[in-house]
């Protein structure tokens, strides 16, 4: 009991003091207890076993980022909406919507939902499956290390930059030691123009009709311990920003939320998925959101930066493996 008033008090001084996280140290087990009385609409749990949360506070950005805006805006027209959508189940020939993947300590947070976003939309638009851990890897390999103060990037930046460059996709193919990681002749191009929606209802529809958008949101606290339910925050204690990857979004026990894959890995959460309390103001998440439309391209440019190549999946894969 008195550990748990210590908890308690603790949380209560970084709330009214103003300052950083860094007056916890660890993830005790005792705030399971505090956030579960909240009486709320979530419930929490264990997560990241063993770890201290300077080491947690690794897996998203610095909440003093200045984070850059997609310049246009889209609004869709009017039409029909759907009260529930799982892009999985809508489109389920591509395996990388439904797909979870753990970051680990040595890749920024906003990698695996943006290459993740952009994978889900070239199999739903081509047909071709992407291998996302592959070509994550490919484009870390040579431009990051742990040591690198990488997570600080504007997730928009690589929306930008695959607007700019467009994207190649190569085939892989293998050869006595080690993948082909070259672009060939008969690789495709694609155009991407970036942009971000609007209104909620326009998130919806966009969602509906080409597939997952990118959300940048607001990590706090009480978010480290979430398992299942609709989650909406309880916690002043702000620790970051983090991009995650919207598949769809439905209505639980009378409450909006959408359907997020987050790239904590499946151990994290409900099976690496949560759902997120839809509204104005969850999490900032209306403010900031990336959307990428992909069309054919005939004009390949002279050059090929490593970010602009994602490899098809289930023929090799290049780089290496830093999760935690």
């Amino acid at each position: 009991m008195k550990s748990f008033i210590a908890i308690v008090l603790s949380i209560c001084f970084v709330k009214s003091s103003g300052t950083s996280s860094d007056a916890l140290e660890s993830l005790p087990d005792e705030l399971i207890e505090l956030f579960n009385s909240n009486g709320t609409t979530w419930k929490a749990g264990k997560n990241f076993d063993g770890l201290s949360l300077s080491q947690v506070k690794k897996l998203f950005m610095s909440s003093e980022e200045t984070l850059t805006t997609n310049v246009e805006q889209i609004w869709h027209s009017d039409s029909d909406s759907h009260k529930e959508f799982d892009a999985r189940t809508e489109w389920p020939h591509c395996p990388s919507i439904g797909q979870i993947f753990n970051q680990g300590f040595c890749s920024p947070s906003w990698i695996y939902a943006s290459v993740g976003q952009m994978a889900d939309r070239i199999c739903i638009k081509t047909g071709q499956n992407i291998d996302v851990k592959a070509t994550v890897e490919h484009m870390m390999n040579g431009n990051y290390d742990c040591n690198s103060n990488f997570n600080t990037a504007d997730g928009a930046k690589a929306f930008r930059y695959w607007s700019t460059k467009g994207i190649f996709i190569e085939k892989p193919e293998k050869s006595s030691n080690q993948c082909r990681c070259q672009i060939k002749m008969n690789d495709e191009y694609f155009g991407v123009s970036n942009y971000r929606l609007s209104q909620q209802l326009d998130i919806i529809k966009e969602i509906l009709s080409r597939g997952p958008i990118t959300f940048h949101i607001e990590v706090y606290l009480d978010l480290l311990y979430y398992k299942s339910g609709v989650y909406q925050r309880t916690s002043d204690v702000k620790l970051g920003s983090h991009l995650v990857k919207v598949i769809g979004w439905g209505v639980e026990n009378g409450v909006d939320y959408w359907l997020i894959a987050n790239s904590w890995g499946t151990k994290w959460g409900d099976n690496g998925f949560f759902k997120l309390k839809r509204g104005v103001g969850a999490l900032r998440v209306g403010e900031n959101n990336y959307s990428a439309l992909i069309e054919k391209n005939t004009k390949v440019p002279s050059t090929m930066d490593k970010e602009q190549l994602f490899l098809v999946a289930h023929k090799c894969s290049c780089g290496c493996d830093k999760s935690w």
